[in-house]
C-alpha cells in the first residue's frame, strides 16, 4: 500500500510539473505577461502558464529579444512546446530575431491569429506548429529555415504561402486540409516536392514549379484542385499517385529529364485529355492513367520498353494513341482495358507489321505508319493565324499539307470548341469567332501525319 501511494505521489508530482512548466514570469512592453521557461545560463523559452488555462495570451503579443529575472539577463531562442497552444483570442504575434525553433504546437487552435512575421533566425518549425489557425490567410517561410514539421500549417485558412528554398527537410501535408489555399510560390533552389505535400488541396489551381526540382514525391499533388501545371525539364522523377484525383486538370506534358513515372500517377484524372509522355520514359506504370475518362490522346516516347497492367484502362475516350518507340513496348492483357479496339495507334514508318505480331497490340485494328518523324509534310512554319489577336473571324493557311487535316479549336480547360476539315490540296480555312469570349484558344491542326499547335487570342 504504500509503495503505490509513493508511486501515486511520484506521477502526481511529476504530472503536476508539466502542467505548471514555467520558471517565472515576466510582464513586456505593452503590459503582456509572458510565461518562461530557462534553458541555460543565458538562455530561455516562452511557454504556457499552465495547460489547463487557455486564454493567458490574448490580443497582441509582443515577445522580446531578452528579459531580466534574478539580476540575470536571458535570450529567448525559443518558441515553446504548445506555449500559445489553445490561444483563441490571440490575434498577432512579434517573434524576435533571437528565435531559432518555434517548436511543436507552439501556435495550434490559435483560431483569431491572424498576423504573424516568422524572422529569419528561425530554423525549425516545429509539427503542428500553425495547425488549425483558422483566421492565418497569408505566410512567408524565410529563407533561415531549413525544417518544417508535419502538418506545421493545416488546417489554417491560408490562400497563399511562400516557400523559402533552403528547406531541405520536411514531412507531407505540411498545407493538408487548408482549404482557402489557392497560391504557393516554390523558389529557385528548392530541389523536391515531398510526399503528400499538398495532398487534398481542392482550392490549389495552379502551382509554379522552379527549375531546380528534380522529384515530384507521393501523392505530391493527390486530389488537389489543379487545372494546369507545367512539370520543369529538370524533374527526373514523379511519385506514385502524384497528380491522382486532379480531376481539373486538362493536359499533361512530361518533359524529356523525366525517366520515372509511378504508379497510378495519373489515376482517375477525369478531365485530362491530353497526355504527351517524353522519350526519356522507360515505364509506364501500374494505374498511370487508369480511369482518364476524358482522354482522348496519348503521345508515348521513343525509349518506353515496358506499359505494365491497366496503365489506360478505363479511358474510354482514347482514340489516337501515338507510339514513336521502334519496337513494340511491352504491354499486358490489361494495359488498355475499355479502350476502343478501333482507336488509331500511329506507329513509326515501316512498323506496322512489327506491332500488328506483337501481343496485345494485334487487338487493335487500325495500326497506322507514322512517317511525321522523318518526312517534314507541315512544319509549324508553314501554318499561320491571321489576324491574330482576332474578333470576329481567324484566317488559318496551312502550306505544303500531304493529307486531309482535321482544324480543332480548344479552351484554355481543354473542352473542344470548334472542328472543321481542310482537305488536301487546300491551304486555308476561315475559322468563326462570333460565339467565342475574350480569351486565349489552342488551334489544332492534326491528321495521320501532321500535329501543330497554334495559340490563338480572341479580344
Amino acid at each position: 500500500m504504500k509503495k503505490t501511494l509513493v508511486s501515486f505521489l511520484i506521477t502526481f508530482l511529476a504530472f503536476a510539473s508539466s502542467v505548471f512548466a514555467y520558471d517565472f514570469s515576466a510582464v513586456n512592453a505593452n503590459g503582456k505577461t509572458i510565461y518562461y521557461n530557462i534553458l541555460s545560463d543565458s538562455t530561455c523559452e516562452v511557454t504556457y502558464k499552465d495547460y489547463f488555462t487557455s486564454q493567458y495570451y490574448y490580443g497582441e503579443i509582443n515577445i522580446p529579444e531578452t528579459v531580466n529575472y534574478n539580476g540575470n539577463t536571458y535570450t529567448i531562442t525559443i518558441v515553446g512546446d504548445s506555449a500559445f497552444r489553445n490561444c483563441s483570442n490571440l490575434t498577432s504575434i512579434i517573434i524576435p530575431n533571437s528565435v531559432t525553433i518555434i517548436e511543436n504546437s507552439a501556435f495550434e487552435y490559435c483560431r483569431t491569429l491572424n498576423n504573424v512575421t516568422i524572422p529569419n533566425s528561425v530554423t525549425t518549425i516545429g509539427y503542428r506548429a500553425f495547425y488549425d489557425c483558422d483566421s492565418l490567410t497569408n505566410i512567408i517561410i524565410p529563407n533561415s529555415v531549413t525544417t518544417i514539421g508535419e502538418y506545421a500549417f493545416s488546417a489554417s485558412g491560408l490562400t497563399s504561402a511562400t516557400i523559402s528554398n533552403s528547406v531541405t527537410k520536411s514531412w507531407g501535408e505540411i498545407f493538408s486540409d487548408c482549404n482557402n489555399l489557392t497560391s504557393i510560390t516554390i523558389p529557385e533552389g528548392a530541389t523536391m516536392i515531398r510526399d503528400s505535400a499538398f495532398l487534398e488541396l481542392s482550392s490549389l489551381t495552379s502551382i509554379t514549379i522552379p527549375n531546380s526540382v528534380t522529384t515530384i514525391g507521393n501523392s505530391a499533388f493527390y486530389g488537389s484542385g489543379l487545372t494546369s501545371i507545367t512539370i520543369p525539364n529538370s524533374v527526373t522523377t514523379i511519385g506514385d499517385y502524384a497528380f491522382r484525383g486532379c480531376t481539373g486538370l486538362t493536359s499533361i506534358t512530361i518533359p524529356n529529364s523525366v525517366t520515372t513515372i509511378g504508379n497510378s500517377a495519373f489515376l482517375g484524372c477525369d478531365s485530362l485529355i491530353n497526355a504527351t509522355l517524353s522519350n526519356s520514359v522507360m515505364t509506364i506504370g501500374d494505374s498511370t492513367f487508369y480511369n482518364c475518362k476524358s482522354l482522348q490522346t496519348v503521345t508515348i516516347g521513343s525509349s518506353v520498353r515496358n506499359i505494365e497492367q491497366k496503365a489506360f484502362a478505363g479511358c474510354t475516350q482514347l482514340d489516337t494513341i501515338r507510339v514513336k518507340s521502334v519496337n513494340p513496348p511491352t504491354i499486358q492483357s490489361t494495359t488498355f482495358d475499355s479502350v476502343y479496339r478501333f482507336a488509331w495507334i500511329f506507329v513509326p514508318c515501316g512498323r506496322v507489321e512489327a506491332y500488328q505480331f506483337a501481343d496485345y497490340w494485334n487487338e487493335f485494328y487500325n495500326i497506322i505508319e507514322d512517317c511525321s518523324a522523318i518526312e517534314d509534310v507541315a512544319s509549324e512554319n508553314n501554318v499561320a493565324l491571321y489576324p491574330n489577336p482576332a474578333s470576329e473571324f481567324v484566317n488559318l493557311t496551312a502550306e505544303g499539307l500531304q493529307e486531309d487535316v482535321k482544324v480543332l479549336v480548344y479552351d484554355l480547360q481543354g473542352r473542344k470548341m470548334q472542328e472543321y476539315i481542310l482537305p488536301q490540296g487546300e491551304t486555308t480555312q476561315q475559322i468563326d469567332l462570333t460565339n467565342f469570349a475574350n480569351g486565349t484558344y489552342n488551334v489544332q491542326i492534326i491528321g495521320k501525319k501532321t500535329d501543330i499547335n497554334k495559340k490563338l487570342i480572341i479580344k
